[in-house]
């Protein structure tokens, strides 16, 4: 069946309605010789209209967005013409469009010049003379795969996100190991291994980024031993590892650190603990809050417990961030008058932080570190349309 959708326009003295509508007609065909043969039957049009097969479009921040009811629409072919008079074309699968789902892709400047829609052949009545149902269409099985993203693009996007070559780490971040290209599914963790690749391997992901990776500078990178079962277990699935370490801690909205401060409520102020000239915590600033109402937030979100050292002021404005495993970035946070400062790792800076009166918590290196691949995995649900999955291996430190 080929669908033709026929755009109404709205008249130049009524209201413009949104979202606009079209309204489809229906016309048979079966096959290319069918149609070129000219049969009576096969080339007449049918005389009814397909009911509720429509398809409204709302333009919105440069995006069109498409919804059809028709169920048995299967690919939608959008024309289009720039001002500069360059023909642009977008095929998109409406294959789960029949029970009204939406889908949304970018339009830039180019204006809609018509839509197409392509479908199964409906089913005849006894007498008509109409096809078999079962016959197949003409154009094939080939769709635009929906919910599926290409590797390359994401390792680019993410390498500009997290501005990856923007600071010196000792872990080799970015795309580690290389697996298909066609990513439906990617897994979220902490830290690479065996046994968490294992376990990411039930949810069945094309992609893992975690943000302690495999390959580190000061480690031998030879592909054999403990390396050769690491690296096998990934390739053997054709999995993607993808790694960032000191770049998701210190990202300002989804980084490890600006993800504990804002769960506290806290706006970030000040850079803390830099490197190279680029700094991995932050500083921030929020309402006064009790130590026993940060500890009992950052207990229930992490899912750790916190160690507590309550040398200062009980209820604390400025929180300094810095998580992992940076217990001495106490002498930073006492410089730079911080009331209460937040790592993962414990020592026993007892005596320093009761001389300094200054409060630190130790929430865990593990948990501290689950914010920043949480996070990213919804940017990238966001921008790529891929199921994502948040792999929980707790190590217990």
């Amino acid at each position: 069946m080929h669908v033709a959708v026929n755009h109404t326009p709205s008249g130049s003295g009524g209201s413009n309605p949104s979202p606009r509508t079209f309204q489809a007609s229906v016309a048979q065909r079966q096959s290319d010789s069918m149609v070129r043969s000219r049969s009576p039957v096969q080339s007449r049009p049918l005389a009814h209209k397909i009911n509720k097969q429509k398809i409204w479009q709302q333009k919105q921040k440069g995006k069109l967005s498409l919804k059809c009811s028709a169920p048995n629409a299967r690919e939608l072919i959008i024309f289009s013409r720039s001002p500069e008079g360059r023909t642009w074309r977008k095929n998109w699968s409406l294959k789960s469009f029949a029970n009204g789902a939406e889908d949304i892709f970018p339009i830039k400047k180019q204006r809609n010049r018509g839509c197409r829609l392509i479908g199964k052949p409906p089913a005849s009545k006894a007498g008509t003379g109409g096809s078999n149902p079962s016959t197949p269409a003409p154009f094939g099985e080939v769709f635009k795969k929906k919910n599926m993203a290409n590797l390359n693009d994401i390792v680019k996007f993410l390498d500009k996100y997290l501005k990856t070559n923007e600071i010196e780490d000792d872990s080799w971040n970015g795309l580690q190991v290389e697996g298909k290209s066609d990513i439906k599914k990617i897994a979220l963790c902490v830290s690479a291994g065996v046994d968490v690749f294992k376990k990411a391997k039930k949810e069945n992901p094309d992609m893992i980024i975690v943000h302690h990776g495999i390959f580190w500078k000061k480690a031998n990178p030879s592909f054999r031993g403990w390396y050769k079962k690491r690296v096998g277990e990934l390739l053997d699935n054709g999995i993607s590892l993808y790694a960032s370490h000191l770049p998701l801690d210190r990202h300002p909205k989804i980084g490890n650190n600006a993800r504990l401060l804002d769960l506290l409520g806290a706006k970030i102020k000040d850079p803390m603990s830099e490197k190279s000239g680029q700094n991995i915590g932050w500083i921030g600033e929020s309402r006064p809050l009790s130590l026993d109402k940060i500890v009992g937030i950052i207990e229930k979100i992490l899912n750790t417990k916190c160690t507590l050292l309550d040398y200062g002021k009980k209820e604390v404005k400025r929180i300094g961030v810095v998580s992992g495993g940076a217990p001495f970035g106490v002498f930073e946070a006492i410089e730079k008058e911080v009331d209460l400062y937040i790592t993962g790792d414990p020592s026993d800076l007892t005596e320093i932080v009761k001389d300094a009166e200054i409060n630190v918590i130790f929430a865990g290196h593990y948990a501290t570190e689950t914010l920043g691949v949480k996070a990213l995995g919804k940017v990238l649900e966001e921008r790529f349309r891929t199921k994502t999955v948040f792999v929980d291996s707790p190590t217990g430190l």
